[in-house]
């Protein structure tokens, strides 16, 4: 299967009380199926994001298959960590 390499922007807003250790990183990859050898994989560095909040955006570009998984993923630590707003778009 080929999709034509699409390529999407995913975008989500995050921030963390102060004094928060907790890290947070945007994952996205494909649902890797029985029909399909090889998958795409891109995610953004674990971060602290600030108490005033920030973006955290990525480049994702569907390969292989039309599947993808957004993963919003947590490394423990102290405080807490808040997303929203998590939004996807195809740009080409």
């Amino acid at each position: 299967y080929s999709t034509g390499m699409q390529t999407y922007e995913v975008i989500s807003h995050v921030k963390a009380d102060p004094g928060t250790t907790a890290q947070f990183r945007l994952w996205c990859h494909d649902k890797i199926r029985g029909d399909v050898r090889q998958g795409t994989s891109v995610s953004t560095k674990f971060k602290t994001p600030p108490p005033h909040g920030e973006s955290v955006s990525l480049i994702y570009n569907a390969k292989y298959n039309p599947d993808i998984r957004i993963h919003l993923q947590y490394k423990a630590g102290k405080g807490t960590i808040y997303v929203d707003n998590v939004r996807i778009y195809k740009t080409s």
